[in-house]
């Protein structure tokens, strides 16, 4: 036992938790989605990386501390599936209010 009682590390500041937060705050609904759709129309990519998270968070969680170094490796397919729901989302909205953008590098209406 430390002067900091049974703390791996030392008690950080407030504004580091918002630091760690607001990118899992952003993304965790839009992974969500995609998780969900993407079981649901059983796409086997969402379905392996959604088992990686999952196994990695249960060993972990489970077998060893629980510290923001261990969420790094993660962090990716977070991100990836993040960046997927929120392409439903937008696939979605576009279509049923005809959304429609110029992409001057190819000059192509999309």
């Amino acid at each position: 036992m430390s002067s900091n009682g049974y703390r791996l590390n030392s008690k950080w500041p407030w504004y580091m938790n918002i630091g760690y937060g607001i990118p899992y705050g952003l993304l965790l609904p839009f992974m969500l989605l995609g998780v969900w759709v993407g079981i649901s129309r059983k796409e086997k990519i969402v379905i392996i990386f959604t088992s990686i998270i999952i196994i990695h968070t249960i060993i972990h969680v489970f077998l060893a501390h629980v510290q923001w170094r261990y969420r790094i490796p993660i962090d990716s397919f977070v991100i990836i599936l993040g960046i997927y729901g929120f392409k439903i989302l937008w696939d979605n909205y576009s279509k049923y209010n005809r959304f429609v953008f110029y992409v001057p590098i190819s000059k192509k209406i999309i």
